[in-house]
């Protein structure tokens, strides 16, 4: 493997994103992509040092709770992918668009609410050990921890997170964040008092080895991700929304905390957000109180429309509907 050193991996330029009144969450339909390009040193020293007060008490707050919730939407968030054509809403349709400048940089996360059996504090010592993992910093909860990864092709995001999550999967039982493989995923920042001791002097470039496998990978892809039909080249969203509104429909839910919360985020890209939600309450537990429906709804932030989001819903229509679910969903 190639190695890349520390001080040329934190010169790389990432984006953030910012409204009038400070950083947005994920609402990316709704706010403004008019963010500036940082270092990736001031997305992992300098901003945490300016926010270091807030950052702290957001990791004294309960775990997930609406008060957390709320204070990290307002917290700096950037895109280690690399720079974006800040001219482009490529957010909207990132199918067909890539970062402008590509950082080579991904991140994996590891939350301690998805591994309760695993010291995931001690895993992380050995983690941190592995040749392609650049840093292993605490999360903006605390709770938590994400690693930087040195990649070859920015492009392949999704392949390398789903490639490495089955790794560590078999090789420590570890459960990676699902959510967190978007080539745009908003990365919050954290304040680590000890950063210096989880980032690398010198860190190799994971690659994927067999060409034939990198194939295989990117026809696998395809199907929803980077070449749709295209009569529906522009239209991926309202798909994906169709997909949601059927599913739903049919009994779709979900039954915990976590969960709940993420399927909120996805909903609340859409103007019925709402809605679903409420009748996806409503599936799993037809009693339920609407105030106990509104008080979850109010911590979900919309999570944007990316090709993760697209794939997710997409899927899960054609393994409910078979081969002709676009054709049952475009009537």
């Amino acid at each position: 493997m190639s190695t890349i050193k520390k001080e040329n991996i934190l010169k790389i330029y990432v984006a953030s994103v910012i409204s009038e009144t400070g950083y947005t969450n994920n609402d990316f339909r709704n706010g403004k992509f008019v963010g500036s390009n940082i270092t990736l040193y001031d997305a992992l020293y300098t901003l945490p040092l300016k926010w270091k007060d807030k950052l702290i008490d957001t990791m004294s707050m309960e775990y997930h709770s609406d008060e957390q919730e709320y204070a990290k939407s307002l917290l700096p968030r950037y895109y280690i992918s690399g720079i974006y054509d800040m001219n482009e809403y490529i957010i909207r349709f990132p199918i067909h668009d890539y970062p402008k400048v590509e950082s080579n940089l991904m991140t994996i996360d590891i939350d301690g609410k998805d591994n309760t059996d695993i010291d995931i504090w001690k895993l992380r010592e050995e983690i941190f050990k592995l040749p392609y993992v650049f840093s292993c910093l605490k999360s903006c909860s605390g709770k938590g921890f994400y690693c930087i990864i040195p990649i070859e092709d920015t492009h392949y995001t999704k392949e390398y997170y789903d490639y490495i999550t089955n790794l560590w999967k078999d090789k420590y039982g570890l459960k990676v964040d699902s959510y967190a493989s978007s080539l745009v995923r908003a990365r919050i920042i954290s304040y680590n008092e000890d950063i210096d001791s989880w980032i690398k002097d010198e860190v190799s470039i994971w690659k994927l080895k067999d060409p034939k496998i990198k194939e295989e990978m990117k026809e696998e892809s395809l199907l929803f991700s980077y070449k749709p039909k295209k009569e529906y080249n522009s239209n991926w969203d309202n798909i994906t929304h169709s997909c949601m509104v059927k599913i739903i429909d049919d009994g779709y839910t979900v039954n915990d905390y976590k969960a709940w919360y993420h399927l909120g985020c996805e909903l609340a890209n859409f103007d019925d957000g709402y809605e679903l939600f409420y009748k996806m309450s409503k599936n799993y537990d037809s009693s339920q109180s609407d105030s106990s429906i509104k008080k979850r709804w109010k911590g979900c932030k919309a999570s944007g429309i990316d090709d993760n989001l697209i794939r997710k819903w997409c899927g899960m229509a054609k393994n409910r509907y078979g081969k002709n679910w676009l054709e049952l969903l475009t009537k």
